[in-house]
């Protein structure tokens, strides 16, 4: 209805104008039009042209004149019709029997099942869940039909065709029901209920036909376009409209070049100072430019409701654009391109408008998104055998798959421009409109609303979700132009504003109420909660004081405290915003992207090497194994049409993703598909690389700011946090290795700050997130892996490098003990006893390797000897920093050593029945993580006592004889519960049983002797004697434990004895120190076990039963050992016997004993 209107009221207007034209013409030239009209309409509108003598054009037509130009326009249109009939067989109502539904053919949202994304038009849809379906708004009964669907993905679908009977739902879709049949290209399968093989490979941009053959009953797919002889389209095409959009388009394409000309005129003349021949008098006659305005506003009367239509624009306007754009040319104005758009926007309605130019986009976006790859990439299809290593075949393949990257990456790189240059135009500051808004303004505004629809945090779920890949490339594009803007705006205000490369978001940002971040959490937690306890420190930091006179709140402003800096970068800058809305769009999916594409390559990787061990395994096999054979090569088969997918795959990632390759690394190991894993990959962008490595020098600044400001870093989100850690992980992990992290400039100074970052805030308490704290400790964790980044960690300045171990070795309050114990572990790596490898020796280097801190855990080990001499400086300096760190060590390892004890017990309950029973993974891996733990945690003990064996032996130290006592009990318990025969430990290692494949002896058995050695065998005098003595008084210590390392002879039923001398990762010095080891405690076993029977019994201490009693308890004057009451002295000062308050400690002779226990309770009094 508002289309009708809006045509008969521009009608009016038109000949209204005309007719007041036709007057002033008569009173000049004595005829209906002036000789430039004259000439126009009969250059534009000619009878005699090509299209209108097809199109059968009357004779009789009078010429054309502004006064009858709408009625031969018409008339043109009709006679264009009336010759598209004449060339055509009349569509005949028995043409349309067979079909019931209406003449447009669309997706019937009403028969939606699940959860799917639908187009404005309704002619394209993506699904969001699981299994969704939905049928098209017509059916068919009798004849031949068929339809096309362009795919935008190659994932699992089914297409196919159903009957009205088909009840549909997540689980069942077209296909799997009986009245309905479908074809998946992905899986290769046919369907109807039962499912067979059948088909070819579909990939994305690919135009399946389904045809459908009512008379005989057959459904047939076709990977091909329609014309299919026999078969008739669902929906006619639109005929009559594109005949009439040829013949406007034909008047366009005469109208274009005389405008253009008539604007050159005008600039030459504004050029050469003729102001007055621009603008005649309104008494003469129109000038050029208007006249042909005015023939222009006549077609697009008619062509404005034709460009609605997604089919005009497709087979038409792109059509006429291709053919007036200069390709000699790209990178010119195109004049007639921009004549032509200025007209459109000029002449068409608003609700025209927004439909064509929707069209227009969509059409030309689509070309390039659903673009097929099967002609680039026809050698993909090709078998490829096993050929000699760079063979000339081999050879060809390279070359070939190098011509298909670089033709689709040359393509790439012109739409990639663009579309810089559209962002650019988008981020326009100046060009205020009637709203006093800007370009940058409104894009800002669309910005943020994208960002909170993709950003993963909302509580809705959102359907209009963009792809990653979509997300990725923007955040490049956008990159660029921000940077642009950047800069620029620095040369206008150098002394406020910074370099891109040094752009930071400003801390007072952070603290604005009027920023939204969404769902995104704040590092110190709620806003509210914040500018509650936060507030006034807020107004110190920006120099405000806020006082209550009574009557009003009032803010006086005062010179800003010297306790923060000053702020710096304006506030309410539309750059900030844009900078802060890049860290945003990188964290919740550029990221996530990169992580995917790797996940592509590991992904190849595997199926490479399962492809090899293939071969292998089929060269091997004997030829009378004829079906062994021919499932190897089955097996082949499979593999090998995988890998060959996502080659052609990992070429669009190449191409599109990353579109600049400066270089290629030839070296193909096995195949084509190798090359591409290991090489092609890896052959990325520089400036890519950069545009990451920008988004981190950005957080890393920002954090470095905010820092100083000390509390009030706890306004800063929590992204900025995650995205230093996600940003450097992309740079070390995702981009590598043709561009290695090592090629960016300052890459060093970058790696230090980094280094800072994380010693300084992966147990900074003004971060409240215990997960977001953990991925700090986990990215500090693979920080100390390699020795570059170890390098740098033990180049820092001495108050980080102790900031950081003090740290480490705090009491574990509310934050992952086993993360940074596992640190602790990185740096002890390599010096331990028989701790030289990068794997378990009875594991190969493979995904079953269990470790839970991934491929990291499998690096050589590089230890830090600066960092453990640190360790040990800290730990003898300040002894109750040493004494909580030891206590707290020694209750997780014994907590973690029981856990594992009790689990292993279970489950050899379980294995030992004779029915069958499940093991729950949940509770095997349990196991095996308690087991990892009590070795780690017994490594560090291992590292503790050889940097600082004073801490067990200096009986100075208070705690010094209590700690030697409790380390020997549970080295007692270790190796009593481990070398125990026919024991849970005995019995279920061996046992192939999943997820256990690291509990074995080595691991526990090494770190528990080497803690001996290190205490008994490797020290003297003193030290070594009160070592001996504190092993061979606990009653759990038995010698044979220590003797089983060496049992040759003693083997179970499923696994070979056990010894020290079968490992190459023990040295020769380290079993010869073992075995004097237990020399020496047999022959003072035998002593102590002489002075054991002179000792009276009454003598020993009635609490442990095992040393004599030297110590007297004031004042109720009652004996125990040192041991006993040390251990009862740190709990509570109470008597065992009789719960009085003890005072003092004294030995034998009076002396007071144990003094430090009592220093604080004299200080308090």
């Amino acid at each position: 209805m508002a289309e009708g209107r809006r045509s008969k009221e521009s009608s009016a207007s038109v000949s209204h104008s005309r007719d007041r034209d036709g007057e002033r013409s008569n009173c000049t030239i004595g005829r209906s039009e002036d000789a430039h009209t004259y000439s126009l309409l009969n250059h534009v509108f000619n009878k005699t042209s090509q299209l209108s003598s097809e199109a059968g054009a009357s004779s009789l037509q009078k010429p054309p004149t502004l006064q009858n130009l709408e009625t031969f326009i018409e008339k043109s249109l009709e006679d264009s019709i009336e010759g598209t009939a004449d060339c055509e067989e009349p569509m005949s109502e028995s043409c349309h029997y067979g079909k019931i539904g209406g003449l447009e053919v669309m997706f019937d949202i009403l028969s939606n099942v699940g959860t799917l994304i639908v187009e404005p038009d309704r002619l394209g849809l993506s699904s969001l869940s699981n299994f969704s379906t939905m049928r098209a708004n017509c059916c068919v009964f009798k004849g031949k039909w068929i339809y096309e669907l362009w795919l935008g993905s190659k994932g699992v679908m089914q297409l196919g065709w159903c009957t009205l009977n088909c009840k549909f739902s997540q689980e069942e879709g077209v296909g799997d029901t009986a009245d309905s049949y479908a074809y998946d290209g992905s899986r290769l399968r046919k369907w109807n209920v039962k499912t067979q093989r059948y088909g070819e490979q579909w990939l994305t941009g690919d135009v399946i036909s389904c045809a459908m053959d009512c008379d005989n009953g057959t459904v047939t797919f076709y990977s091909c376009t329609y014309p299919i002889e026999g078969y008739k389209p669902l929906q006619d095409p639109c005929v009559n409209e594109l005949a009439k959009a040829k013949v406007l388009f034909s008047y366009l394409e005469k109208l274009l070049p005389v405008l253009i000309e008539d604007e050159k005129v005008i600039s030459l003349n504004v050029i050469g100072g003729k102001p007055e021949e621009i603008l005649p008098p309104l008494t003469e006659n129109r000038g050029h430019r208007c006249t042909g305005l005015l023939l222009a506003s006549h077609i697009y009367e008619h062509l404005g409701p034709l460009l609605k239509s997604a089919y005009v624009i497709e087979a038409c306007l792109l059509k006429y654009i291709s053919e007036i754009v200069d390709y000699n040319n790209l990178h010119s104005d195109q004049p007639y391109v921009c004549q032509l758009l200025d007209l459109s926007w000029t002449l068409l309605q608003d609700f025209e408008i927004k439909s064509f130019m929707e069209n227009l986009v969509i059409c030309l976006l689509s070309a390039y998104r659903f673009s097929p790859v099967t002609s680039d990439f026809t050698h993909a299809d090709e078998e490829i055998p096993p050929e000699e290593k760079n063979s000339p075949e081999e050879l060809e393949k390279k070359k070939k798959y190098f011509a298909s990257c670089e033709k689709l990456r040359t393509k790439i790189e012109e739409i990639e421009e663009i579309q810089v240059e559209i962002l650019k135009i988008l981020l326009i500051h100046n060009d205020l409109n009637e709203k006093n808004e800007t370009t940058r303004v409104i894009f800002l505004e669309k910005f943020r609303s994208f960002l909170r629809e993709n950003s993963g945090v909302s509580r809705v779920q959102q359907v209009h979700s963009c792809p990653l890949a979509v997300n990725l490339c923007f955040y490049h594009r956008l990159v660029q132009a921000v940077r642009y803007y950047w800069d620029k705006f620095r040369q206008e205000d150098p002394n406020r504003f910074v370099h891109s490369k040094d752009a930071f978001m400003p801390v007072q940002e952070f603290w604005s109420d009027s920023r939204e971040y969404f769902d995104f959490q704040r590092c110190g937690g709620l806003m509210s909660h914040l500018n509650r306890i936060l507030g006034g420190e807020v107004n110190k930091a920006q120099g405000l004081v806020v006082y209550d006179d009574g009557k009003d709140i009032k803010v006086k402003s005062v010179e800003p405290s010297q306790e923060y800096p000053d702020t710096e970068l304006p506030s309410g800058n539309s750059l900030i915003d844009l900078l802060d809305g890049l860290v945003i769009l990188y964290h919740s999916a550029a990221h996530k992207q990169l992580g995917k594409m790797v996940a592509l390559r590991d992904n190849m990787r595997d199926f490479i090497l399962a492809l090899q061990d293939t071969q292998e395994k089929y060269d091997k096999c004997p030829e009378e194994m004829c079906e062994v054979k021919e499932d190897l090569l089955k097996a082949k088969e499979v593999f090998l049409e995988k890998i060959t997918e996502q080659a052609r795959h990992m070429g669009w990632v190449i191409s599109v993703i990353y579109s600049r390759v400066q270089t290629f690394i030839f070296d193909l190991d096995y195949r084509l598909t190798l090359f591409v894993v290991f090489n092609v990959f890896d052959a990325i962008i520089q400036s890519k690389q950069e545009d990451v490595c920008w988004i981190l020098n950005v957080v890393l600044k920002t954090v470095e700011k905010a820092s100083r400001y000390r509390r009030l870093l706890q306004f800063m989100p929590e992204f900025y946090i995650e995205t230093c850690v996600n940003a450097y992980n992309a740079l070390k992990n995702f981009i590598h290795p043709t561009t290695p992290f090592e090629s960016l400039d300052g890459h060093e100074d970058l790696l230090r700050r980094y280094a800072t970052f994380l010693t300084n805030h992966f147990a900074d308490s003004k971060i409240v997130s215990n997960d977001l704290r953990d991925s700090l400790v986990q990215a500090l964790a693979c920080f100390t892996c390699y020795p570059n980044t170890l390098h740098i960690l033990e180049t820092l300045p001495m108050q980080n490098r102790e900031t950081m171990i003090r740290a480490l070795i705090a009491p574990y309050e509310n934050r992952s003990w086993a993360h940074t114990n596992w640190i602790l572990v990185r740096l002890w790596k390599g010096c331990g006893f028989g701790f030289r490898y990068r794997y378990l020796p009875n594991l190969v280097p493979s995904k079953v390797q269990p470790t839970e801190f991934s491929f990291v855990s499998l690096q050589k080990p590089c230890p830090s000897q600066i960092l453990q001499s640190l360790l040990a400086k800290i730990l003898l300096d300040d002894e109750p920093t040493a004494t909580r760190f030891l206590d707290t060590l020694m209750n997780q390892l014994n907590w973690s050593f029981s856990e594992f004890v009790g689990i292993m017990q279970e489950i050899q309950i379980l294995v030992s029945r004779t029915e069958h029973l499940y093991i729950e993974s949940r509770q095997l891996k349990i196991c095996a993580a308690c087991f990892e733990i009590s070795v780690c945690l017994l490594r560090v003990l291992e590292m503790v006592v050889t940097i600082a064996p004073d801490l067990f032996t200096d009986y100075c130290r208070s705690s010094a004889e209590l700690f030697l006592k409790r380390i020997m009990q549970l080295l007692s318990q270790v190796l009593s519960r481990i070398t125990t025969k026919n024991g849970a430990f005995e019995n279920l290692s061996p046992l192939p049983i999943p997820g256990l494949d690291s509990v074995t002896y080595y691991p526990i058995l090494t770190v528990a002797v080497g803690i001996l050695v290190q205490l008994i065998g490797r020290s003297g005098g003193t030290s070594q004697e009160r070592a001996t003595r504190a092993l061979l008084t606990d009653a759990g210590f038995m010698i044979k434990s220590l003797e089983f390392v060496f049992d040759e002879e003693r083997s179970s039923k499923f696994s070979k004895p056990f010894s020290f001398k079968r490992f190459e990762e023990i040295s020769s010095e380290e079993i010869q120190d073992v075995e004097s080891l237990i020399v020496y405690l047999k022959k003072h076993e035998n002593i102590m076990s002489k002075q054991a029977q002179e000792i009276k019994e009454e003598d020993l201490c009635t609490i442990c039963y095992a040393n004599i009693r030297t110590a007297i308890f004031v004042p109720c004057n009652h004996q125990s050992c040192r041991t006993c009451i040390t251990q009862q002295l740190m709990n509570k000062k109470e008597c065992f016997f009789c719960k009085s308050i003890i005072t003092s400690v004294t030995d034998t002779k009076n002396r007071p004993i144990l003094r430090e226990h009592f220093m604080t309770s004299k200080k308090s009094s």
